[in-house]
């Protein structure tokens, strides 16, 4: 399992690289140097949390990594990329390559059983944005409130705070 970010392009690192059997980048480190001189296609290309990518900056793994296969996971319910620019929102920039594809028909698969989330927020997210087809692989004893915060409830660790 190799980082990107401490590859700087050398012979070195283009050999480390070849020898991996995973290489773990973002999508803006995939257009340094080292990948540009990987000469070897990569069998797959993961792209994780591909709906808050935006569109271009999701093709720099793409076009860089010469993968024989792209996978991209995300969720288009979910946050969207930021794009500060009033212009670049305007002209698509806050579209993600994700969201593309979703809606141009391509089938997408919904995992159906999610384990991070306390049962109470993940009920309020299953039934809110996904017609209530999310379960949940975990108890309320899994995740508890964490310590320091006087919780409204001891059961759920859900508040809502004031912030002005």
């Amino acid at each position: 399992l190799l980082p990107v970010c401490l590859f700087d392009g050398s012979t070195k690192s283009i050999a480390a690289m070849a020898s991996a059997d995973i290489i773990c980048t973002t999508n803006i480190s995939a257009g340094k140097a080292c990948f540009a001189r990987l000469q070897q296609e990569i069998a797959a290309l993961l792209v994780d949390e591909a709906a808050q990518a935006t569109e271009l900056s999701t093709l720099v793994p793409i076009v860089n990594s010469r993968a024989k296969q792209v996978v991209i996971l995300g969720d288009h319910r979910q946050l969207p990329p930021l794009v500060t620019s009033a212009e670049g929102y305007e002209r698509g920039g806050a579209l993600s390559l994700f969201q593309r594809l979703a809606e141009n028909g391509l089938p997408l698969n919904l995992l159906q059983r999610q384990y991070r989330m306390h049962p109470l927020i993940a009920e309020f997210s299953s039934q809110s944005f996904y017609d209530g087809r999310i379960e949940t692989g975990c108890s309320a004893e899994d995740r508890p409130p964490p310590a320091g915060f006087d919780w409204p409830s001891k059961v759920g660790g859900v508040a809502f705070v004031p912030c002005t």
